[in-house]
């Protein structure tokens, strides 16, 4: 005969944590790693003109200096050459984002990220 019993485990075995804590540790982290990418934007300003000058050079040059050339029935020239800038600048944060990755695998940052107690989601694993 097999019953069904619940055994009771104490909440100290299980390790429960303090959701303000948790909290406070993981702005700790985030503000750590913040710091961190504003000492490289510091140290490479040409980093930041990749996320904040280019989109707004190429939105002026595309739909104001080009755009008057460019007429297309039943629509506008913005509409699609904003959707289409749009994307390209986030293809470019992107790339930017995966070179910065590779950089901090190749130098050894993540496996010292390993080493440190921090929240899991936090760290990346190759």
């Amino acid at each position: 005969m097999t019953s069904s019993q619940s055994v009771a485990v104490p909440t100290s075995a299980v390790g429960a944590i303090d959701p303000g804590s948790a909290l406070r540790r993981l702005s700790r982290e985030v503000s750590a790693l913040t710091q961190r990418n504003l000492v490289h934007v510091a140290r490479e300003p040409l980093q930041l003109s990749d996320v904040t000058i280019q989109p707004v050079v190429f939105s002026l040059r595309f739909v104001y200096v080009f755009g008057s050339g460019v007429t297309i029935p039943g629509g506008s020239y913005q509409d699609f050459a904003l959707a289409g800038l749009l994307a390209l600048n986030l293809t470019t944060a992107t790339s930017g984002t995966a070179v910065g990755l590779s950089t901090d695998l190749t130098t050894g940052v993540i496996d010292r990220f390993r080493t440190l107690r921090h929240v899991r989601p936090g760290r990346l694993r190759p």
